[in-house]
């Protein structure tokens, strides 16, 4: 019985170690499929579309990429219609197809760091944002994909909340991540949920601070309920920002009570 035991337990122990030189050896196959890679640095997004992005492989020998040689493109999110559209299929039975738009590439230059410095211009960046670009290189299988990083900006109010009896609401918004254009118009600004009904007026702005005045009624939503109001600041308003920013102000119902140290009784 003893030496049932002790074989089983050798061959148990021989098992568990094929297993753990086996997965040694995946691990190691894994990181040389990561190595062999094509790696891109990410770019942080701007409206003018003005990128660069820093390209190294340790399979591919990139000494002789250039402008002509290098392909940069991004998927389509609207249905634009320009020469620089290149339909490529992404399902197997060829049913479901993605817009590819190619963007320009200015230049390719060897860096000090063994990498390569790839620039490029997207006319469309601030229409059409993007998550990433695909860097494609004539003659060689693998590409690279250089990630968009988009800064956090956040729009606070100065009022916890407003009431459903306000006809004019003075609110300032600070803005935090990012910087306001020289000149902000009310055209700017868009109202929704509580305040669609009501109208902005831009009384002042600066870098970081916007002072508006809405004028109107405070609404209530499609249950008959108030919540809240919200204040749109248009992408155009706001450097580099891809996307309108928002910012929510609660509403409260009016209270109507009185004050019970001044009762007295008789």
């Amino acid at each position: 019985m003893r030496k049932t035991n002790r074989l089983l337990a050798l061959v148990l122990t021989f098992v568990m170690t094929v297993s753990v030189f086996t997965a040694c050896g995946d691990n190691k196959e894994n990181k040389e499929e990561e190595k062999a890679a094509i790696t891109a640095t990410a770019v942080k997004f701007s409206k003018d579309g003005k990128y660069t992005t820093t390209v190294k492989s340790d399979k591919y020998d990139l000494s002789k990429i250039s402008a002509k040689n290098v392909e940069i493109s991004y998927v389509d999110t609207i249905t634009a219609v320009t020469d620089d559209v290149v339909k490529t299929a992404v399902s197997d039975d060829k049913k479901s197809d993605t817009q590819y738009i190619k963007v320009k590439v200015d230049s390719v230059k060897a860096n000090s760091d063994g990498g390569y410095d790839i620039t490029f211009t997207d006319k469309n960046a601030a229409l059409n944002p993007t998550s990433y670009y695909n860097i494609s290189f004539t003659k060689l299988k693998d590409s690279a994909s250089a990630e968009v990083e988009y800064s956090e900006i956040t729009l606070t109010p100065d009022i916890e909340f407003a009431t459903p009896s306000d006809k004019k609401i003075k609110v300032s918004l600070t803005l935090k991540g990012s910087k306001f254009e020289d000149k902000i118009s009310d055209s700017d600004i868009t109202l929704d949920n509580a305040f669609k009904r009501m109208n902005a007026k831009v009384i002042s702005s600066s870098e970081k601070n916007l002072t508006l005045e809405l004028d109107g009624k405070v609404s209530k939503n499609e249950a008959g309920a108030y919540q809240w109001g919200t204040i749109n600041v248009k992408s155009s308003a706001v450097k580099d920002a891809a996307y309108d920013v928002s910012s929510k102000v609660d509403i409260k119902l009016d209270y109507a009570g009185f004050d019970a140290s001044s009762l007295k009784y008789s």
